[in-house]
Formats: structure tokens, sequence, C-alpha cells
């Protein structure tokens, strides 16, 4: 797989794109290849809380035998920054397949979490 991404601040705001592209070896699970791609809009306006939106979208194309699958998903929330991580408090929706033995499933979905990103 390759990955490319660049962030861009924008004044106050971080645009981060990044791109990306699966190449599946020998059979891939019945894929051939499958581009995607991130793009996050992080406002820093207050020191302690930063609203941010985030979506993701992939596509993979399937080899004979089986369906193509597509994932589209979107997270919007706040973080909130120290000196060594955020802590990311969202909620998520998406429409897709699965991955793994339930890729022939189609969901839509609504949630939420707490992810923490240390740098």
């Amino acid at each position: 797989m390759w990955d490319l991404a660049a962030r861009v601040p924008l004044g106050r705001c971080d645009l981060i794109a990044r791109m990306q592209h699966k190449v599946f070896l020998l059979d891939g699970g019945g894929y051939k290849n499958g581009p995607g791609g991130d793009l996050v809009v992080r406002w820093r306006r207050w020191r302690r809380v930063h609203p941010f939106t985030s979506f993701f979208a992939e596509y993979r194309f399937a080899l004979a035998g089986i369906p193509d699958a597509y994932l589209v998903r979107n997270l919007t929330g706040i973080m909130v920054p120290s000196k060594a991580d955020d802590i990311q408090l969202f909620l998520s929706a998406d429409v897709g397949h699965r991955k793994g033995l339930a890729v022939c499933t189609e969901e839509r979905t609504i949630g939420g979490g707490i992810r923490f990103t240390f740098f």
C-alpha cells in the first residue's frame, strides 16, 4: 500500500489530506486494488478544545466471483490537545462494506468513541 499525506495550516485551521492505494498480491482475498483517502479539518479556535471533522472513503475492486466493496465514514467531534497526545471525543457515521468474513455485508452505522493519539 502506498500512502501520501500532507498537512496545510490555514490560519487557525489545519487541513490534512491523505491518499492511499492498496494493491493486493496473489488472490488478495478476492480484490485487485483499493484506492482511498482522508480529509480532516481541525479548527484551533480555542487553546484547550479543537473542533474537527474527518472524512474517509475507499473503494476496493474485486476479482471475479465477489462484488466490489466501498466504505465512507465521517468522524466529527472535539480534540483536547496536550504536549504528549490528543484526546478525541467523536460521533461517527458510516456506510459501506465490512472487511474480513463480513465483506459482502453492506451496513449503515452510527456510533461514537474516544481516541487517544500519541505523537
